[in-house]
């Protein structure tokens, strides 16, 4: 993205590439996870800087459409796709994680998700365990929020666990 034309995304989707950097070699490695089209990744936070499994994005097909969101299982190699419905598209999957999870997707996959036909956008929430499955709930919104819009969670309290 960005190599030949730096004023916007004309060059194909994006796909997505681990890095690997051998830290005493100074080695970098770069392996192609999914060349369909993700855009917004996003892990566990808990994971962040650390070894994780799971990644989740947000399906950037061909002339910038958004679509289904994903999830990368990077140990397997293998990726599940939800599938909103005809039309629906996704922007940025957050990953909310399940108050005392061990597992690494014991959680909720959240993200906005705008319908073309009410040109309104919903909160769906989904069980990041059963990724494909019904989402968990479908917050209807009075707007629509643009895409590009991030998202984050933040609980409204922290529990210390020792």
């Amino acid at each position: 993205m960005f190599l030949t034309d730096q004023n916007g995304p004309n060059e194909g989707p994006p796909i997505l590439v681990r890095w690997t950097l051998h830290r005493p070699s100074g080695r970098l490695t770069e392996t192609v996870v999914d060349d369909r089209g993700d855009e917004f990744p996003r892990i566990n936070g808990r994971h962040g800087g650390l070894a994780y499994t799971f990644v989740y994005t947000a399906h950037w097909g061909h002339d910038v459409t958004f679509g289904p969101a994903m999830k990368h299982d990077m140990r397997r190699q293998t990726t599940e796709v939800h599938d909103y419905g005809r039309g629906r598209k996704t922007s940025e999957p957050v990953f909310v994680r399940r108050p005392g999870a061990t597992a690494e997707d014991d959680g909720w996959i959240l993200s906005y998700v705008y319908d073309p036909d009410r040109d309104l956008s919903d909160v769906v929430i989904l069980n990041a365990q059963d990724f494909a499955g019904e989402p968990v709930a479908t917050v209807r919104l009075p707007v629509r929020v643009p895409f590009g819009f991030h998202g984050g969670w933040a609980p409204d309290r922290i529990t210390v666990v020792e």
